[in-house]
Parts: C-alpha cells; sequence; structure tokens
C-alpha cells in the first residue's frame, strides 16, 4: 500500500548547481513534527547530479523520497505538473535550488495555518538573498511579493483580492503553500499554454473560481533572487515569461467571459495610456476603479 504524506516537497532541477541542490534538500530534511516526501523532478539537464542526490539522502538516513529524470526539457511548468501528479501528499510545497526553508517548522506551521482554515492555496513571507562568490546579502528592498500583501488579509473581501492580484500584486512563487488536488486543477488549467510559469497563472484561475488566498504572516523561505527564471534580467527569458502571462491571460478570458473583473483586466491591457485606462475603468467599472485607488493608498 503507498504511504502517503502531509506534504510533499517538490524540487524542480534543471542544469541546477549541486551545492545549491544540496543545500535546498538539508533545509527540507530537517522539517519536524510533520510527515513529508521529497520529490527532485529534473527537466532534461545535461547532469542532473541524481546519484549525488541518492548518497545525500541515504548518508541522512531520509528514504521517503522520489527521483524523476525528463529525458528531454519539457518546460517548469510540465516538469512540476508531472510530479505533482505522482505526489503523495495532502498539500505541497515548491521549490528550486538555492531557495531554502526558513526554518524546521515551517511545513509544519504551514500545514496547521492550512488546515485551520480549510485552505486550498495559501502563502507565507520570504526573505530575499543574493550569494555570489560567497558574499552572502540580504535583500530588503525586494521583500515586496506581493507588493501589497494587506490584499489577502481575512477582513478583505474576495472581490477586493481579485481586483488586488490582477491589479499587479502577484505571489512569490517560492512562498506557495496549496492543496495537492487544487494544485494538480488549476494548473492543469494552464499547461498547455505556459511553458514555465505556473504560479501566479494558475492561481489567476483558482481565484477566477471564487477560490480564497490565505497569507500566513510569518517567514517561510529563504529566496534566492536573481538566479531563477522569474527573477533573471536576460531580455529573452522577460519575453518567453510574458508570452506565458499574455496566453494564460487569454485563456483565463475565455474560460470566464461573465467574470467582469477579469473582463475589465483583459480590456484595460490592451490600453498603454495610465490616464486612458483609468477612464476605461471608470466608465465601465467605477467600483473597480475605486478599489484599485484603495490598493494603491494601503
Amino acid at each position: 500500500m503507498a504511504k502517503n504524506f502531509n506534504v510533499s516537497i517538490i524540487v524542480a532541477t534543471y542544469n541546477p548547481k549541486l551545492e545549491k541542490v544540496k543545500s535546498t534538500l538539508f533545509s527540507a530534511i530537517n522539517q519536524k513534527n510533520i510527515t513529508f516526501e521529497i520529490i527532485v523532478t529534473d527537466d532534461g539537464s545535461a547532469v542532473d547530479y541524481f546519484d549525488e542526490i541518492e548518497a545525500f539522502f541515504k548518508r541522512n538516513k531520509f528514504y521517503n523520497y522520489k527521483l524523476i529524470k525528463n529525458k528531454t526539457n519539457i518546460g517548469t511548468v510540465k516538469n512540476f505538473y508531472n510530479a505533482l501528479k505522482k505526489a503523495k501528499g495532502e498539500y505541497v510545497f515548491a521549490t528550486s535550488p538555492g531557495d531554502l526553508l526558513y526554518d524546521e517548522n515551517t511545513l509544519v506551521d504551514l500545514y496547521d495555518f492550512a488546515q485551520n482554515k480549510n485552505v486550498e492555496i495559501c502563502f507565507g513571507d520570504a526573505v530575499y538573498y543574493s550569494n555570489d562568490k560567497n558574499n552572502l546579502q540580504i535583500l530588503k528592498q525586494y521583500n515586496n511579493a506581493p507588493l501589497k500583501s494587506e490584499i489577502f488579509d481575512e477582513d478583505k473581501s474576495l472581490i477586493f483580492q481579485k481586483i488586488g492580484f490582477f491589479s499587479g500584486n502577484g505571489i512569490l512563487g517560492a512562498s506557495f503553500f496549496r492543496k495537492k488536488e487544487a494544485a494538480i486543477k488549476y494548473i492543469g488549467a494552464i499547461e498547455n499554454v505556459c511553458k514555465y510559469v505556473e504560479d501566479n497563472t494558475s492561481t489567476a484561475f483558482a481565484l477566477a473560481n471564487n477560490v480564497r488566498i490565505y497569507h500566513l504572516k510569518r517567514y517561510v523561505v529563504w529566496y534566492e533572487y536573481g538566479t531563477g527564471v522569474s527573477t533573471s534580467k536576460n531580455l529573452e527569458w522577460k519575453n518567453l515569461l510574458k508570452k506565458d502571462f499574455d496566453e494564460s491571460f487569454k485563456k483565463l478570458y475565455e474560460s470566464y467571459p461573465n467574470d467582469l473583473i477579469i473582463k475589465n483586466v483583459y480590456y484595460k491591457n490592451k490600453i498603454h495610456n495610465k490616464l486612458f485606462k483609468a477612464m476605461y475603468l471608470f466608465l465601465t467599472n467605477p467600483k473597480f476603479l475605486i478599489n484599485v485607488v484603495k490598493i494603491k493608498c494601503i
């Protein structure tokens, strides 16, 4: 009989650095007071370090793990989605080499929070850092995803959450904690239109389906800034990520044509002048505009 766990930690890799993989795995195996598995899923790397990873687990007497190897590069979304379908945890936490769980009680605190509030999707706070040539720096200026985390407070309405999210308050993917079934459902909605972005694109579909997002007000991850595709300064990567967001939002609009918030955002995004955007919202949905102003004033 297959063993089930409270949480599946999914570590997605592509041409990783071994020392970063080990650091991430070390932060994972040190989690206390909760049952969990670790799934390392590699997206067709030239060198996957699976032998070294297995040796690391055995050396640390950790046996609840799976190693998944894609023979070719299929993209971040499908790599994660395929691992997700093999996960045995009630909840999932996604991470990448170089990102670390904040402390040994991170998983149990996320799990208890999600259980107590019957949460499908939640997130915590992150400490952004860089480690260039062993020069470790905390980057306080980047601790801003979402920009206005207050929109996810429990006293805020779901409509306020949706407007805030679609107005630029995306959530750091490395801080997400999701019920596995919800992750499968909403990532499944975008897997054929997105190749690299699964977190906020799938969350958009969850919000469109009136799933409330919850915020655990505690640090859950040390996030290495500037090394992943989402924080890369490479123009080619920025264009690829933009394409994912554009295609997913197009599908979102087609899937929820009667949702006024999504409709307003869809047409507003086609307008480049800020004044004209405000005029469009004022004429079509003044309540939307009022909420946008409220969010900016938080």
